[in-house]
C-alpha cells in the first residue's frame, strides 16, 4: 500500500512563510554586499556612506510608490544605458521550470566529477607524494 501524503493547508503556508523568509533574507543579504562593496570600491567614509545609503533608501521609495515594477525595470534600464553599463539584469528571464533547472545543475555537476583517467593519474601523484614523506 503506497501513502500518498498531501500537504494540509497549514503545511503550505508554513512553506510559504518559510520560502519568503529565505528570499526576504536573501535579498537583503545581496543588498548589503553591493553597498558595502560600493563603499570599499569609493573608498566612502562614514559621512558620504550614510548620504549614500540615504539616497539608496529615497530612490527605494520613489520606485516602491509607483507599485509598478516594469515601469521600474525600464526606468533603471534607462540610466544604465546612460551610464554605458551593460543591462543584462533585466533581460528576459529563462522559462525553465525548477525540475529542468534542477536538471541541468545535475548534469552539469556530473560532468565536473573526474574521469577514469585522471583518478588513475591523481592516483599516481598521490603515491609519489607519499613516497617522498
Amino acid at each position: 500500500m503506497k501513502a500518498n501524503i498531501t500537504p494540509t493547508p497549514q503545511m503550505v503556508d508554513r512553506m510559504k512563510d518559510q520560502a519568503s523568509d529565505f528570499y526576504s533574507r536573501w535579498m537583503e543579504l545581496n543588498w548589503c554586499i553591493t553597498f558595502v562593496t560600493v563603499c570599499k570600491s569609493l573608498k566612502l567614509g562614514k559621512a558620504r556612506a550614510n548620504r549614500l545609503f540615504q539616497d539608496i533608501v529615497e530612490e527605494m521609495a520613489r520606485h516602491n510608490e509607483y507599485e509598478n515594477y516594469k515601469w521600474s525595470c525600464d526606468e533603471l534600464k534607462k540610466e544604465l544605458e546612460r551610464l554605458e553599463i551593460p543591462c543584462e539584469f533585466f533581460s528576459e528571464r529563462s522559462t525553465s521550470s525548477w525540475k529542468q533547472t534542477l536538471h541541468r545543475e545535475k548534469i552539469i555537476q556530473e560532468s565536473k566529477k573526474a574521469g577514469i583517467a585522471e583518478s588513475y593519474e591523481m592516483a599516481a601523484k598521490l603515491k609519489k607524494i607519499r613516497e617522498l614523506i
